[in-house]
C-alpha cells in the first residue's frame, strides 16, 4: 500500500510515518497540489490511498482536483477531521471518504481505508461475525449474544482486529504501536489495562475464556 498524507502537522506526519513504515507501508508526503498529479498517474499501481487532513491548507484545491478526475476519484479517502461531526465550516468530501478523528491511532487509520475501499465498490458496511459475537464496523457497535457490549473506541478497534484473525495471538507490541495515538505516552502495562477492559465487556455473563493471555507474547481471540 501506498499511502499519500496531506498534512501540516509534523507530530500527525512524523507519528503515521513512523508507525506505517514499521508496518512495511510507503509513505508520500504531499505538501503541494500538484504532487497529486504524480498520483494520478501511479494510480493503478502500488495500492494508492491518498490521507488528507481537513486543516490542510491546499485541502479544498485537493478536494476539487479529486471531484475532477476520474482516476483520483477512484482512490480510497481518508479525511482527518477535529470532530466527530461534519462541521459548518468543511468543505464537502466525496461520498467514499471515511472520517478519522483527531488524535487518532493507526489502526483507526486501517479501519478507514478498508471501509473506503468497500464504498468505491459499492458494497455495504461490513458486520464481523464471531460466535455469537457481532461488530457493526461503520457504527463500531458491538453485540455478544444479542446483548450491547458498549465497548469504547479503541476497545472496539481491538475487538475488530482480533475478530480479523482468531486464533493468531496480537503481540503487546504490535497493540501498542497501532492502538494508541500520538499524543499519548503509552506504556506496555497499559497494553494489558485495555486488553483487560476489552476482556471483562467479552466475558460478562459467560463462564467461557474468550481473550487469553499468551504469557510472554501478547493475546489471543477465541470466540
Amino acid at each position: 500500500m501506498h499511502i499519500h498524507l496531506a498534512c501540516s502537522s509534523d507530530d500527525i506526519v512524523s507519528f503515521v510515518s513512523h508507525r506505517l513504515s514499521k508496518a512495511g507501508e510507503l509513505i508520500t508526503a504531499i505538501h503541494q497540489p500538484e504532487a497529486l498529479t504524480e498520483l494520478e498517474q501511479q494510480s493503478g499501481d502500488h495500492h494508492p490511498v491518498l490521507v488528507l487532513d481537513l486543516e490542510f491548507a491546499h485541502a479544498p484545491v485537493i478536494l476539487d482536483m479529486l471531484r475532477q478526475s476520474a482516476s483520483l476519484s477512484r482512490i480510497p479517502l481518508v479525511v482527518l477531521v477535529n470532530s466527530k461531526h461534519v462541521e459548518a465550516h468543511e468543505p464537502a468530501t466525496p461520498p467514499h471518504a471515511v472520517r478519522v478523528r483527531k488524535p487518532f491511532c493507526i489502526n483507526a487509520v486501517y479501519q478507514a481505508i478498508r471501509r473506503s475501499e468497500r464504498a468505491l465498490q459499492g458494497l455495504p458496511n461490513e458486520v464481523l461475525q464471531a460466535g455469537d459475537i457481532q461488530l457493526a464496523t461503520s457504527s463500531g457497535a458491538a453485540f455478544k449474544a444479542g446483548r450491547s457490549l458498549r465497548t469504547h473506541p479503541r476497545e472496539t478497534l481491538l475487538l475488530e482486529s482480533f475478530m480479523r484473525a482468531p486464533g493468531e495471538v496480537l503481540s503487546r507490541e504490535y497493540i501498542l504501536d497501532n492502538f494508541f495515538d500520538y499524543t499519548a505516552h503509552p506504556r506496555p502495562n497499559l497494553v494489558d489495562v485495555l486488553a483487560c477492559r476489552l476482556r471483562n465487556r467479552l466475558h460478562s455473563g459467560t463462564d467461557k475464556t474468550i481473550l487469553h493471555t499468551v504469557r510472554g507474547q501478547g493475546y489471543m481471540f477465541k470466540p
